[in-house]
């Protein structure tokens, strides 16, 4: 987050308006001069420039005012315009009304509900009698109609944000299968999933969080798939989470999961809307944010990381071979690096005669102990990576393989670092592209085992090995175990995380996503 500047006074002060603002409103409610009821709308946003009052008539008992309120740029004036057409052509002759005139009359109050049921042609239309609720609505992009004499307003869905259209995932690209992701609009993410689920049993729940932001949260399960457990967890934390601003979703993770200091995540996320389905099928929440295109998805457990919904698209023979390659890269790119300070620097005798000779000829003349060799290559690695991602695109691509060629063939020929120490590093860095949701918890173990391999030698490197396996074990996701089912053991899906399944998505419940 950007560092907070210090205003603390004019928070207080900005609050003390607050309050101010609720007691001119009646302590909340709607007043039913229409003068008051605009006025405090005004101060309520702090007479802001782009808030648009338009005062009309409506034929009610002789002339009545009215008022049409709402802020410029976010809202659609398509349906605006549909609406304001709706209450201008609106008459004393109409039939409908002369038809409830004894009724209104005696009832004044329902004439509201009459503009709003037999009137508005807009679909989405509700009656409001709160001034904070309208003041949050109007925030957001819905348009209020205010009538003088009358304690409640209509609140008209007019929202017209402008969005990103539905494009390719920039993170998760595939070969097969679909090609859209989510976009930043809430209600566009829940449309991709609805287009992908017409079930019954699909369940929106919503949220707000935010002091002030007051950004809309969304989980979606289906009913009968999801364990009780988990979403009983879900609701309570999202319901206590007690923050000023939400932008994304990462805001949400850092409070909702369990353990903060471990280096493995136990919440997913993606962009595509087929994978999500495809989890909330097995069992998952998924949570979505307004202004984010990243869902998250809790359960999360070890075994999702080797996995893509793409495995599942083609035949399951050379995904298979894929997936087991994923694992083999975890491993490579988590321990090779740590190996290789073993080997070259306590356990020699391991190496074969020809690669040792070959190893040390390469050494010779390397100023720096094969710890800190390691530590630099690491290093620069990281750097190359990050620069290539926050240049732009094309420019990123350029620095990243010129960098890697140049800076790793001058070291060389410096003498700085070996070529085996070359070959490792980039070795090291490939193999973890192949797990991207495991790439920031190895970067950082990756060390914690060089570290104790330096030490301890191939002693330090099992108890480092022994203690992440014990690590992974303990680890819970919302009241599942991280690794099932490798720990514990369930053998029938054992298989299903090497071996994609060859009739994968029957809908049922998992043993590993069940509560302990």
């Amino acid at each position: 987050m950007f560092p907070k500047i210090k205003r603390k006074k004019t928070t207080q002060q900005n609050s003390t308006n607050n309050k101010n603002t609720n007691i001119d409103a009646s302590n909340g409610l709607i007043n039913r001069d229409i003068a008051i009821t605009i006025d405090n709308l005004k101060k309520a946003v702090n007479f802001t420039n782009d808030l648009v009052v338009r005062d009309f008539n409506l034929e009610h008992r002789g002339s009545t005012k009215a008022a049409i309120c709402y802020i410029s740029g976010i809202t659609n004036e398509t349906t605006l315009l549909e609406c304001m057409k709706d209450l201008l052509n609106f008459s004393m002759q109409d039939k409908k009304f002369t038809k409830n005139k004894t009724l209104l009359d005696s009832e004044s109050d329902k004439f509201i509900d009459f503009l709003k049921d037999d009137v508005i042609s807009v679909p989405n239309v509700q009656k409001v009698g709160n001034h904070n609720d309208i003041v949050l609505e109007l925030l957001r992009g819905k348009t209020l109609i205010f009538v003088n004499g009358f304690d409640s307003a209509i609140i008209v869905d007019t929202i017209g944000h402008e969005k990103r259209s539905i494009e390719k995932p920039d993170t998760e690209s595939t070969i097969r299968g679909s090609q859209e992701s989510f976009t930043e609009s809430i209600k566009t993410n829940i449309s991709l999933i609805r287009k992908r689920i017409t079930h019954p049993s699909l369940v929106i729940e919503s949220f707000t969080i935010g002091s002030q932001t007051n950004t809309i949260v969304k989980i979606a399960y289906i009913k009968g798939v999801v364990l009780e457990e988990p979403l009983k967890i879900i609701r309570e934390k999202l319901q206590k989470i007690n923050i000023d601003i939400l932008f994304e979703t990462g805001y949400i993770e850092n409070y909702i999961q369990e353990k903060n200091l471990s280096l493995f995540i136990t919440i997913g996320n993606s962009e595509k809307p087929d994978k999500v389905c495809a989890k909330i099928f097995d069992g998952r929440i998924a949570i979505f944010c307004e202004g984010t295109p990243t869902v998250l998805t809790v359960p999360y457990l070890f075994a999702e990381s080797f996995q893509i919904t793409e495995d599942y698209y083609s035949r399951p023979f050379f995904s298979s071979l894929v997936r087991i390659m994923r694992y083999l890269c975890f491993l490579i790119s988590l321990t090779i690096p740590a190996l290789y300070i073993t080997l070259t620097s306590y356990h020699q005798e391991m190496i074969p005669d020809i690669l040792l000779v070959t190893t040390t000829a390469s050494r010779e003349g390397i100023p720096f102990p094969a710890f800190l060799e390691t530590l630099i290559m690491l290093l620069i690695f990281e750097i190359l990576k990050e620069s290539g991602i926050r240049l732009p695109k094309k420019v990123g691509q350029a620095v990243s393989i010129v960098g890697a060629l140049i800076i790793g063939q001058a070291a060389v020929e410096a003498g700085i670092i070996s070529s085996p120490m070359v070959i490792i590093g980039a070795l090291t860095g490939i193999a973890s592209f192949m797990i991207p949701p495991l790439v920031d918890g190895m970067a950082i173990y990756r060390l914690v085992l060089v570290a104790l391999s330096t030490v301890l030698g191939l002693y330090g490197f099992s108890i480092g090995m022994v203690l992440l396996l014990a690590h992974l074990c303990s680890l819970k996701s919302f009241g599942d175990n991280y690794f099932a089912p490798y720990g514990p053991t369930i053998l029938y899906e054992v298989m299903d995380g090497p071996i994609v399944s060859q009739k994968p998505y029957k809908l049922k419940k998992k043993k590993s996503l069940s509560p302990n």
